[in-house]
């Protein structure tokens, strides 16, 4: 009972600090009507997007990417990939293993091997089950007949 009692306090303190932490709390002195709100800095989290200049890499990087294309940003004097279609990751290396809808060729294909196979496992099986019955080691009784001695 003492665990359960201290595992709901550990949770409601884990709670209190969240909401302390990410409440905005009125920075007023007394006998101010206008107050400003001051707000943590963790509680707000703004993206910062900027227009890059590129240019593409020199020969010497060709090899840089693996799927896609070498760029060079030169505002933060990196390289980087352009990523080609289906290929994810720094360098384009790994696929996104997104796969587009099959053909009607190749559900064709699928749909005859699969009734191929089904066949011949129904033939395996009927042929298998008649040398079955044949050779069935059938139990013969025998009958002793009583023996007359003199």
């Amino acid at each position: 009972m003492t665990d359960y009692r201290a595992f709901l306090s550990l949770i409601g303190l884990h709670l209190l600090q969240s909401v302390c932490s990410t409440t905005p709390s009125p920075a007023c002195g007394p006998g101010q009507l206008q107050c400003t709100t001051a707000v943590t800095a963790s509680s707000i989290e703004t993206p910062r997007v900027e227009r890059v200049q590129t240019e593409r890499c020199g020969t010497e990087l060709d090899a840089f990417c693996f799927h896609g294309e070498c760029m060079f940003l030169l505002d933060l004097n990196i390289h980087t990939c352009r990523c080609d279609s289906g290929f994810t990751g720094e360098r384009c290396a790994h696929s996104e293993l997104v796969f587009q809808p099959m053909s009607k060729g190749y559900i064709l294909l699928t749909v005859v091997c699969t009734v191929l196979f089904l066949t011949a496992l129904a033939i395996t099986f009927y042929f298998f089950y008649k040398w079955f019955k044949k050779n069935k080691c059938t139990s013969t009784e025998k009958k002793y007949q009583e023996i007359q001695l003199a």
